[in-house]
């Protein structure tokens, strides 16, 4: 059962009504009301042709995103532009979209019933949801479910199952926004339709031609919706055993042999997900944050929960490859990491650190190949999923992937993004040869073809948006992904977004966590009186209560902006007097050089101050703090980092 994407949406001071876009009069479909003046919603059926009435405006839509409850009322959300991505078989009409462009519409009518200090929180609350709307990386397939594999999609029954309930609750990105809809469907079966499920990561085709042959390359990336966050702000486990940037990646390839009159299907899954345990680093204005591993009660339990739930998806074979260092500031999580795996034991579970930066030291990036030696075994045991698609009856299955390879690093961006491109190849080569696009048993693709620079762009693409949606900048070592190897233009640009890093996740963070967690209902402003579990603090409507009662900018904001200014001013005139006043030059210089150092000694001391923290759902550290739960069992400083390591080698 699909569900509407072209849809036209009638605007009047009474009601918003929905309704989908047919080609034929004869053709009556049901069409969703929600009224303005109660909130009411209502499905009238395909036979009740009941007149739409007076409108005001009537806008041609793409989908209906979801409802947001706020302080004033529910706010509708729909896709007013999407984009054709492409196709995910040739025979089959499963086109997968993009969005583009969507509009966030007030059902009541006005806000007069709130107070001034609410109406400001109100407009702040749709400021947070409107950025998560443009933030882009959302698709969505009307005919297929998109937040499952293909494996999942092509091995159960699903004759006559609307596509919500289908969907993986991981990855169904607005399942908060469509939870308002979703309930309704007892009362409202026609409803089932209007429910369009969308994921958040990234999805391309491209059509391949190698060796005279040709087929279709697809990768998928899909976000998870538990524990999403900010770089700084969402670290490690939590109780549920959700972690932070878990991230699973498909690829996917179809080949029509033209006589077989048969599409031939092979993916392949891989995971990515931060460390699962406890820890944080404290975001404080410095370049390498504090690194803290926290010991619980609940730490076992909650790694379990983790890894069981792997099983339970994946099937019984997990890697785990810790790519961490394994000296300095990384020792110690990734010694804590090895000592739950040990206590976990599991022989189903497979636990492999690979020194990253070590290995692969002074762009020695073709030693991933000794990791790949490492864990052959393993891939070769879990297989990939393979299945023949007649263009009349069902598939046939030919083998399931039974495992998945799971790669952490600290952020699971940069280091894992390279590993799992090198790993995709790997598999992708292997498919390729027993589909016959490549002939020999050790055939390769060709280095030099076009399948291998798009290969190569879309996974230096996927990398940049895994990358965004959690640090705030592109990937690093994207150079490596999209040529093969690293450059010194590769290691500028690193540099640049590395620094842009250091500013987003310190001083822009805060806001863009707090659009998450309003998009994704983790924060529900409708309900004035919920409290998090667990978390003191009071929350309402009051100018006293509101989350946004404290200013961004502190005075130690003004401080650290004032010094840098000053000096900046001051090395401005350094720099214009230079030939005329040798020694004032002199003393300009020398103002500006101390100016600079008090810029450092600010930020050192009032780096805590001048962060900028979410403000409606706080992070572990300040939360624990407040509770006085967890201790710390290792605070991690660059300094005390390599002693450590010096005693362990010694």
């Amino acid at each position: 059962m699909a569900a509407f994407n072209r849809l036209r949406l009638y605007i009047s001071n009474d009601a918003y009504t929905i309704e989908p876009i047919v080609f034929s009069s004869t053709d009556m479909q049901p069409r969703l009301v929600i009224h303005r003046d109660t909130g009411a919603i209502e499905v009238l059926a395909p036979t009740a042709a009941v007149p739409i009435g007076y409108y005001s405006e009537s806008v041609e839509i793409d989908g209906v995103l979801g409802l947001v409850p706020l302080l004033a009322g529910d706010y509708l959300v729909v896709i007013t532009r999407k984009t054709l991505v492409g196709r995910l078989f040739p025979d089959a009409e499963h086109d997968v979209y993009s969005v583009q462009k969507t509009r966030i519409l007030p059902v009541p009518r006005s806000v007069l019933a709130l107070s001034d200090a609410q109406r400001r929180d109100e407009d702040t609350f749709l400021s947070l949801l409107d950025r998560m709307c443009s933030l882009g990386h959302m698709y969505f397939s009307p005919t297929w479910d998109l937040t499952s594999t293909v494996q999942v999609n092509l091995t159960r029954e699903t004759t006559n199952v609307p596509l919500w309930q289908r969907t993986d609750r991981r990855f169904f990105w607005n399942h908060y926004l469509q939870s308002k809809l979703i309930d309704l469907t007892v009362s409202f079966p026609h409803l089932h339709n209007f429910i369009l499920p969308v994921i958040c990561g990234y999805v391309k085709t491209v059509t391949a031609h190698l060796n005279r042959k040709v087929f279709t390359y697809v990768l998928i990336t899909r976000k998870r919706v538990h524990r999403v966050g900010t770089r700084y702000h969402s670290r490690g486990i939590d109780v549920d055993g959700h972690v932070a940037n878990y991230v699973e990646t498909e690829q996917v390839i179809s080949y029509q042999v033209p006589v077989d009159l048969v599409t031939h299907v092979r993916s392949y899954v891989q995971i990515r997900g931060s460390i699962p345990l406890y820890w944080r680093q404290k975001v404080n204005s410095k370049y390498t944050p504090l690194l803290e591993v926290v010991q619980k009660p609940t730490s076992r339990k909650a790694f379990a929960a983790h890894v069981n739930e792997q099983f339970q998806i994946y099937g019984d074979s997990q890697v785990m490859v810790n790519l961490i260092n394994k000296k300095g500031y990384e020792l110690p999580l990734g010694n804590a990491f090895q000592d739950m795996v040990k206590q976990h034991d599991d022989p189903r579970l497979t636990y492999i650190h690979f020194d990253f930066h070590e290995e692969c030291k002074k762009m020695r990036y073709y030693r991933i190949s000794v990791l790949e030696q490492q864990i052959a075994g393993e891939v070769a045991k879990q297989n990939n999923f393979a299945c023949e698609l007649p263009r009349l009856g069902k598939p046939r299955i030919l083998t399931l992937q039974q495992g998945v390879i799971r790669t952490n690093c600290i952020d699971c961006l940069d280091r894992t993004n390279v590993v799992q491109s090198v790993l995709a190849k790997s598999v992708l080569t292997e498919q390729l040869r027993a589909l016959g696009v490549l002939p020999s048993p050790d055939a390769v693709i060709d280095p030099q073809s076009d399948f291998e620079r798009a290969f190569k762009n879309l996974w230096a693409d996927n990398a940049d948006v895994v990358s965004t949606l959690y640090s705030g900048t592109g990937a690093l070592k994207t150079d490596f992904t999209r040529t093969g190897k690293r450059s010194k233009q590769g290691a500028l640009q690193d540099g640049y977004n590395s620094v842009m890093r250091y500013v987003k996740n310190n001083f822009l963070d805060g806001a863009r966590q707090d659009a998450y967690d309003v998009f994704l209902g983790v924060y529900r402003p409708a309900d004035a009186h919920a409290v998090l579990p667990g978390t003191p603090i009071a929350r309402g409507g009051t100018e006293s209560s509101s989350p946004f009662a404290i200013p961004r900018v502190r005075q130690a904001h003004t401080l650290v902006l004032a010094t840098v200014m000053t000096a900046s001013a001051f090395a401005t005139l350094a720099l214009l007097l230079a030939r005329e006043w040798s020694e004032l030059l002199r003393a300009w210089i020398a103002v500006s050089f101390l100016l600079w150092i008090a810029v450092a000694f600010l930020v050192n001391k009032h780096g805590f101050e001048l962060v900028d923290l979410p403000r409606l759902v706080p992070v572990d550290y300040v939360r624990d703090r407040q509770l006085g739960l967890g201790s710390p069992l290792v605070l991690t400083t660059p300094a005390s980092m390599e002693a450590s390591y010096s005693k362990r080698t010694d």
